[in-house]
C-alpha cells in the first residue's frame, strides 16, 4: 500500500508458490531373467514441475517414462545399472536399480588337429559360454563324458581312415546349446628295404642305392660319414676309407620304420710330390720328389714326352711353357692305384744386348745405351767404374782424372717377370778431357767502368783461347780486360789438350744501368685529412720506398696518403732497379695541409609559436672566416649570430656550414619548431542518436603538438567518474567507464580538463558541463 502527502493511496497484490524439492523413483518389471530380457519402466517420482534424465545402461532418455528395452546376453551374468534424476528449481534426486541378465548357453571346444595317426590321442579344450550348469560328450565311438574341465580321449583305426564327430551339449537354467567337430584317425603300417651295387672297393668309392621298401611316403638316408638324402634311389662317393653303415629311414606321416647296409672302404694311396725350385727356367735343373707313403710303385710322365720310373729323378724342360706332370702309385696293402697331376710352368729366358753410338771418347764422355733385348724386364747395368744402373735405357757419364786412356767393360744383366735371366758385356775407351774453369773478381757493377781480373783455374789443359767479344781476344793463361759501357760481355775461354780434348767456358760481365727517379702528386694543397695521390715516373725502377714527411712510409708505386695533422710537408722517393742499383728525389715543402674550421652555434628559442615566431642564433664556432646559415624555409644568412622570422607554423632545420680562406669547411644543424597559437574549445551537448550526427563529445585544440601532458574526464551529478582519457583524439560516445554495451541516461555532466603545454611549468585547468540528448 503506497501513500503521498496528499493521502492518496494504492494497492498492489502478489503472490508466491513454494513447492517440495524432488523425490525421483523408479520400477523396473522385471528387474531379471534369461538373455533377451525385456525390461519396462515405470516412474513414480514426487515433486512439481518435474524434469527427468534416465540412464538405461544402453541409452538414455528424457521422458516420463521411456519404452522397453531388450537387454542382451554376455559371457557371464550381465548388471545394467539404471538411473533416474528428477530435478525442479529446487533441487535434484536420484533413484538407482539394477537389471540382471542371465546368459544362455553357448557350446564350443577345440582340438589340437584335425587327423592324425592311430592310436592318437586327441586333447579337447572346452571354451563354452553362458555358464553352462551340465555337459554331455559324445565321443562317436560309443563312449561319453559329463566332465567340464579340457578333456583326452584315445581314437584307433585299421587300414582305412576313420572319421569321428565329436558332440557337446550344454544346458542351464536358461537353455540348451550344442556343438559338433570332426576329426580324421590314419592307419600306421610301414617297411623299410633297399639294396646297393658294390659293398666294398676303393676309395673313392661310388655306391648306387635301390629302395625296394612298402608303404612309405616319405624315403631318406643316412650315408654315416655325415651326409644324407632323401632321393630315394641316390648315388653316393665315399672319399675317406672305413666302415659305414648306410640307415635308409621310411615313414607314411604314421608309422616310421629303417633298415641298414654296411659299406667298407679301403684306403687308397695319396699321391704328392714337390720340386726343389718354386719357379724353374728353361734348361734349368729342376729335382721331384715322391712324398707319396706306402706305395711299391712309381711312375712319372713329365708332360713334354719324357718318362721315368725313378722315385725322385731329376729333369731338364728345354722350352718354356706349361707342362702336366704325372704321378702314378700302387698302394703296399691293397693294389689301390691313384693318380696325381700337377702342371709345371716352365718359363723361357730373356735375350740380353744393346747398343751404343761410339765405343771410345773424350771424358767427361755421355753414353747413351740402346737396350735391345728380347724377353727382358728388369736390367741391372755394371759400367765397370763402380756405378749401376736399373733403367732399360741409362745415360751414363764416364770420366778420367790422369792423363791416360782408361777401358771400362760394361755389363748388362736382363731378368724376365720370372728371374729368369741373360748377360752381355761391352768396352768403352776414355781419353783423359781439360776442365775449362777460371774466376772473375767482379761480374756486376752500376759503374760505367771497371777493371776486370781473371784466375784461371782450368786443369788438364795445354793451350787457351780467349774470347772478350768486342774488347778483343787473348791465348794468355791470364789475360788483363778493361769493360766500359752499359750492357752484358761474354768472356769465353777454350781449354784444350794434345790428345784433341777440349772444354768451354762462358761468364758474363754486366753493368747495370741507374734509375732516374721523377714524380709528381694529384693536388699538394688541401684541407688536413686532405688525401694526396702520388704518381711515380722514375725510368728503371723495380721497387721503391716513400717517405711523405709526417713520419709514414711505403713502399708501393703509386701510392695515395692522407695528411691529418696541418703543416709543410717534403715528400721523397727512392727508387731501387732490380740489379739493386739505387737514385733519390727529394722536393721541400711540397705538401700543405690547412687546418679545418669547427662549426656551432645555439638557437633560440626551439619551440614556439607562430604568434612569436623569431629565433636568434649565437655562433661558438671557432677557425671559422666565413658564415652561412639556412633557416629551412628558403631563407638565408651569412652574419656569425643572426635572427630569423619563420612566416608559417612547422618543423626547421637550421644548417650552419663555416669555411676559412683556404677552402676548408665544416658544417653543424638545429631543429626549430613553429606551432599554432595553442587554443581549447568544448561544446557543450552531443547526440549520440545513430544518425551519424554529432555522435561523439571531444574538445577541439589547436597546436596540439605543443602539448606535453592532457587529462580529460567526466562526471554524472554524484561525482562517479564515467569517462576518462589522455590521448586528445579520443572522444566519448556517452558509454559508461569503457563499457560499450552499458550507456548513461540522458543528462548533464561535468567535464574536467588538466593540460599541460611545453616549456610551461605549470598545468593549465579547464572544467564546463556537456548535455546528452537522444
Amino acid at each position: 500500500i503506497a501513500i503521498n502527502p496528499e493521502g492518496c493511496q494504492d494497492t498492489l497484490t502478489q503472490t508466491n508458490e513454494i513447492i517440495d524439492p524432488p523425490l525421483a523413483d523408479l520400477v523396473l518389471t522385471p528387474d531379471e531373467g534369461c538373455a533377451p530380457l525385456e525390461v519396462s519402466f515405470e516412474n513414480t517420482s514426487i515433486g512439481q514441475y518435474l524434469t527427468y534424465l534416465w540412464d538405461l545402461a544402453i541409452d538414455t532418455s528424457v521422458d516420463f517414462e521411456p519404452g522397453d528395452i531388450i537387454y542382451q546376453q554376455e559371457d557371464d551374468i550381465a548388471l545394467y545399472e539404471i538411473s533416474l534424476e528428477a530435478s525442479n528449481f529446487c533441487g535434484s534426486d536420484l533413484a538407482l536399480d539394477t537389471v540382471r541378465v542371465f546368459p544362455q548357453p553357448v557350446a564350443g571346444f577345440g582340438i589340437d588337429l584335425d587327423e592324425f595317426c592311430s592310436p592318437w590321442t586327441v586333447n579337447m579344450n572346452n571354451t563354452s559360454l553362458g555358464n553352462p550348469d551340465t555337459y554331455e560328450w559324445d565321443f562317436d565311438d560309443g563312449t561319453f563324458s559329463n566332465e567340464a574341465e579340457p578333456l583326452t580321449h584315445i581314437y584307433y583305426t585299421g587300414d582305412e581312415p576313420t572319421d569321428y564327430t565329436i558332440q557337446l551339449i550344454t544346458e542351464n537354467e536358461c537353455g540348451v546349446d550344442t556343438f559338433d567337430y570332426t576329426i580324421t584317425v590314419l592307419p600306421n603300417t610301414v617297411t623299410a628295404f633297399f639294396n646297393t651295387d658294390v659293398i666294398e672297393g676303393c676309395s673313392p668309392l661310388d655306391v648306387e642305392f635301390t629302395d625296394f621298401s612298402d608303404g612309405s611316403d616319405v624315403i631318406s638316408y643316412d650315408f654315416g660319414d655325415d651326409n644324407f638324402t632323401n632321393n630315394p634311389n641316390p648315388t653316393h662317393l665315399f672319399t675317406d676309407e672305413g666302415f659305414y653303415t648306410v640307415t635308409q629311414m621310411v615313414n607314411n606321416g604314421c608309422s616310421f620304420d629303417t633298415t641298414q647296409i654296411v659299406i667298407e672302404v679301403f684306403p687308397s694311396p695319396d699321391p704328392a710330390f714337390s720340386t726343389d725350385l718354386p719357379n724353374v727356367c728353361e734348361g734349368q735343373p729342376i729335382q721331384f720328389f715322391n712324398e707319396t707313403i706306402d706305395v711299391n710303385n712309381v711312375n712319372w710322365a713329365f708332360g713334354d714326352g719324357e718318362v721315368s720310373n725313378i722315385t725322385n729323378p731329376l729333369h731338364i724342360f728345354e722350352n718354356g711353357g706349361t707342362f702336366p706332370v704325372t704321378i702314378d702309385v700302387t698302394s703296399d696293402f691293397n693294389e689301390c692305384i691313384a693318380t696325381l697331376i700337377q702342371d709345371v710352368t716352365v718359363y723361357s729366358a730373356p735375350e740380353s744386348d744393346f747398343a751404343i753410338d761410339s765405343q771410345v771418347g773424350c771424358a767427361p764422355f755421355e753414353v747413351a745405351f740402346n737396350n735391345t733385348t728380347v724377353g727382358g724386364l728388369f736390367n741391372e747395368w755394371d759400367f765397370g767404374d763402380q756405378e749401376t744402373a736399373s733403367v732399360a735405357n741409362p745415360t751414363h757419364v764416364f770420366l778420367n782424372n790422369t792423363a791416360d786412356p782408361i777401358s771400362y767393360d760394361v755389363m748388362l744383366i736382363s731378368q724376365n717377370i720370372q728371374l729368369c735371366a741373360d748377360t752381355i758385356f761391352l768396352n768403352v775407351v776414355l781419353s783423359s778431357s781439360p776442365v775449362a774453369n777460371f774466376e772473375l773478381n767482379i761480374t756486376e757493377s752500376c759503374s760505367d767502368l771497371i777493371e776486370v781480373i781473371i784466375d784461371n783455374q782450368s786443369i788438364y789443359a795445354d793451350n787457351y783461347a780467349w774470347d772478350f767479344g768486342s774488347f778483343g781476344a787473348s791465348d794468355n793463361f791470364e789475360p788483363g780486360l778493361t769493360v766500359t759501357g752499359v750492357g752484358q760481355y761474354e768472356i769465353e775461354l777454350n781449354a784444350s789438350n794434345a790428345y784433341g780434348c777440349s772444354d768451354e767456358l762462358t761468364q758474363t760481365v754486366t753493368i747495370h744501368p741507374m734509375p732516374a727517379v721523377e714524380f709528381s702528386t694529384s693536388e699538394p694543397n688541401g684541407c688536413i685529412d686532405h688525401q694526396v695521390d702520388f704518381f711515380n715516373e722514375t725510368i728503371g725502377g723495380l721497387n721503391y720506398s716513400w717517405d711523405f714527411g709526417d713520419d709514414s712510409f711505403s713502399s708501393g708505386d703509386n701510392p695515395s696518403h692522407i695528411y691529418s695533422e696541418p703543416g709543410s710537408y717534403n715528400v721523397s722517393l727512392i727508387a731501387f732497379s732490380d740489379q739493386g742499383c739505387t737514385d733519390t728525389l727529394e722536393v721541400q715543402q711540397l705538401i700543405n695541409a690547412y687546418p679545418l674550421p669547427v662549426a656551432s652555434f645555439e638557437v633560440s628559442p626551439t619551440l614556439t609559436s607562430i604568434y612569436n615566431s623569431e629565433v636568434r642564433v649565437l655562433d661558438q664556432s671557432s677557425g671559422a672566416d666565413f658564415w652561412s646559415y639556412s633557416f629551412g624555409d628558403g631563407q638565408i644568412s651569412l652574419f656569425p649570430s643572426p635572427s630569423h622570422t619563420y612566416e608559417t607554423p612547422g618543423n626547421y632545420i637550421i644548417d650552419l656550414t663555416v669555411s676559412t680562406v683556404n677552402g676548408c669547411e665544416d658544417a653543424a644543424f638545429k631543429s626549430v619548431t613553429i606551432g599554432e597559437e595553442f587554443n581549447f574549445y568544448v561544446p557543450n551537448t552531443f547526440t549520440p542518436d545513430g544518425d551519424n550526427i554529432n555522435e561523439y563529445f571531444q574538445p577541439v585544440i589547436l597546436g596540439e603538438q605543443m602539448l606535453e601532458f592532457y587529462e580529460f574526464k567526466i562526471f554524472d551529478r554524484w561525482g562517479i567518474e564515467v569517462f576518462v582519457t589522455d590521448e586528445p583524439s579520443e572522444g566519448w560516445l556517452g558509454d559508461f567507464q569503457g563499457a560499450m554495451d552499458t550507456y548513461v541516461p540522458d543528462d548533464v555532466y561535468t567535464w574536467q580538463a588538466r593540460i599541460r603545454i611545453v616549456g610551461e611549468d605549470e598545468s593549465r585547468f579547464y572544467y564546463g558541463h556537456v548535455s546528452i540528448l537522444r
